[in-house]
C-alpha cells in the first residue's frame, strides 16, 4: 500500500492488507502471475490543512489478461479501501466467467463446458 501525499498510518495498512486478503486468494486461485497494487491519496483538504476526501485508487495486474482498475473516494479512508476491493472482487469474477464462457458455450444454452463437466461427472 503506497501513501501518497499523505503521513500513513499502521492500522490503516494493516486494515487494506485484510482486506485485500480475500482478493488475494480469489486471484491466486485463477491466475500464476499477478501485480497488486494500492494507493491512498488526499483528494481535498479542508482550509485548516486536515484530509477532507480520501482517494483510493487499487490495480491488479494479471500477465497475459489486461489490468482491472478501481478508484473511490470517500471521507473515511477504511471505507474507500474496502468499496475498492469489493469493486475488484467484482470486475474480477466478472473477468473470470467471462473468460470461462468464452465461446464455449454447449448447444444453445448459456451454461458453460465447465458447469456441463461437472453434472457428466456425477
Amino acid at each position: 500500500m503506497k501513501f501518497i501525499n499523505l503521513d500513513g498510518s499502521s492500522s490503516l495498512e494493516a486494515f487494506g492488507q485484510k482486506q485485500a486478503k480475500s482478493l488475494m486468494k480469489r486471484i491466486d486461485a485463477r491466475h500464476e502471475q499477478y501485480r497488486f497494487k494500492m494507493s491512498i491519496k488526499p483528494h481535498a483538504r479542508k482550509p485548516d490543512g486536515s484530509v477532507k476526501l480520501y482517494e483510493v485508487v487499487g490495480t491488479v495486474k494479471i500477465k497475459g489478461r489486461g489490468e482491472l482498475r478501481a478508484a473511490k473516494r470517500n471521507r473515511d479512508a477504511k471505507l474507500a479501501v474496502h468499496a475498492v476491493v469489493s469493486v475488484l472482487e467484482k470486475q474480477l469474477r466478472r473477468h473470470s466467467e467471462k473468460s470461462e464462457r468464452s465461446r464455449s458455450t454447449i448447444g444453445k444454452s448459456l451454461r458453460s463446458v465447465r458447469e456441463f463437466k461437472i453434472e457428466v461427472n456425477r
